[in-house]
């Protein structure tokens, strides 16, 4: 939990690794990733970047959470919304965003449904 001093506590216990965090990653949750895109208004131009952070991310299903370095970089209007590219360690995965700074479309994890989705979703 971020306390408005900006300290973290974890359980009840602070946790001084996370100072400097503004917010929480929760793992396989696209709509995390939303936070700091909107902050900083990384799904509008002109494009900025990149912007790293430190994120009190949580890992599923354990639930434990542990400091992670993040990167945004805006790539620019693509066919649906706008592309920012994000990174940690190793990962990289380039997500579309709406205009509101919404998850449209993260390769591998969510993609937005379709008419025929959603039909199917009711069948």
């Amino acid at each position: 939990m971020r306390h408005t001093s900006g300290r973290w506590t974890v359980d009840g216990a602070y946790r001084p690794d996370l100072d400097g965090a503004l917010d929480c990653d929760l793992g396989l949750r696209p709509m995390t990733n939303t936070m700091p895109v909107l902050r900083h208004g990384l799904h509008r131009p002109p494009g900025t970047g990149p912007h790293r952070f430190l994120m009190a991310w949580v890992s599923v299903p354990d639930l434990a959470v542990t400091p992670n370095r993040q990167t945004y970089t805006h790539l620019g209007r693509a066919e649906h919304g706008t592309r920012v590219r994000y990174e940690s360690g190793d990962f990289r995965a380039d997500i579309a965003f709406d205009d509101d700074g919404l998850v449209l479309d993260y390769p591998s994890l969510a993609a937005p449904l379709t008419s025929e989705d959603a039909g199917a979703a009711g069948a």
